[in-house]
Formats: C-alpha cells, sequence, structure tokens
C-alpha cells in the first residue's frame, strides 16, 4: 500500500542549519535572549532559502499553545499526533481519498498549506524599512480551531491506518531512530 509510504527525503536533515553556525548560542535564541530578534532579522532578510520553525515536545501540547505557535508560524511536533507536513503530504496522496474521508482531506490541505509557509512568507521582511512585518489576523478563530481539530482527528485516522494495515511499522522505525540517535551520541 503506497499510501502509506511516508518517508523523509534524502538530505532533509542538511535543511536544518546546526546550532553552531549561528552568530549566538542556541541556547539564548530559546530563551528569548535580546539577540534572538537579531539574528532572526538577519535570516529573514539574508537567507535564500525558505526555512520554518518547530516547537518539539515530549509531552502533548496544550490546544491554547498550538494555536499561538501555529498563530506564529511554528512548526508543532508532540506525541500522540502526526506532525502538519506530514498530515499535508499524506492527504494530498493521490490515494489518500481511498481511506480518509475526502472533506477532512480537502480541509487539511487548505488550511494546512497556509500553516505551513515558510518563515519568509509569515514574518515579512521590509527592506526599505528594515522591518519585519507581521499580521496577527492572518488565522480566525474558526480557521484555528478548524485547523486543530483536523491535525488531532487525521492523526488517529492515520495511526490507525498504519496499526491496521502495516502494525509494528512505526515502532520498528522509532526504536531504529533512538538506535541511530545513541550511536551519535
Amino acid at each position: 500500500m503506497d499510501f502509506l509510504q511516508l518517508r523523509l527525503r534524502p538530505g532533509i536533515a542538511d535543511a536544518v542549519d546546526p546550532p553552531s553556525r549561528l552568530p549566538v548560542p542556541a541556547k539564548k535564541l530559546l530563551t528569548g535572549s535580546p539577540h534572538a530578534h537579531n539574528v532572526v532579522r538577519g535570516l529573514v532578510a539574508t537567507c535564500a532559502q525558505r526555512w520554518w520553525r518547530f516547537l518539539c515536545g515530549t509531552t502533548p501540547t496544550p490546544s491554547a499553545a498550538r494555536a499561538a505557535a501555529i498563530s506564529l508560524g511554528l512548526l508543532v511536533c508532540d506525541p500522540g499526533r502526526l506532525p502538519l507536513p506530514v498530515l499535508v503530504r499524506a492527504a494530498s496522496r493521490p490515494t489518500a481519498d481511498m481511506y480518509l474521508p475526502e472533506a477532512l482531506l480537502q480541509e487539511i490541505v487548505r488550511l494546512g498549506e497556509r500553516a505551513l509557509c515558510p518563515q519568509q512568507a509569515r514574518w515579512p521582511y521590509r527592506v526599505h524599512s528594515g522591518e519585519i512585518s507581521f499580521n496577527p489576523a492572518y488565522w480566525s478563530d474558526s480557521e484555528m480551531k478548524g485547523l486543530l481539530w483536523l491535525e488531532d482527528e487525521l492523526s488517529g485516522c492515520l495511526l490507525d491506518l498504519y496499526e491496521k494495515h502495516r502494525p509494528g511499522t512505526l515502532e520498528r522505525r522509532a526504536m531504529n531512530l533512538l538506535w541511530q540517535a545513541r550511536k551519535v551520541a
């Protein structure tokens, strides 16, 4: 069943800039140091490639925090639900409507693609004024609630499909990733 073959593209790790190449330590960026704004402004202004910010956690993220993160242009990855890029990619596959409700697929593509816009689109840099702009009304309340519900609903549907058609696949992949991470550490 090719619908469930969702793999990372080769070289995806190369797209993530290692913290050692940032002009300030990553810890300062994560703690909201005054340097963080300058680094983000520099990245937005000079980066020729598209980039995204991720918020990853080991515990489920509350809905209010997920909504705030999405409204700021962050992609949220937490246990219990699949990341939005995985859901959008699965929904856009030609055979998706054979396994999942078509209305849900259309909505996750519509709202998900908007949520997946790169940082340069969400926080446009105005060269002439040297400012980064942000539109707080980018999402209406109903759209945000719909996107959060769709993430939960489609995550459950896809995880159920994996369990039904490929039992143990995700667990084996997780164990393999853990083993590889331990080898590197």
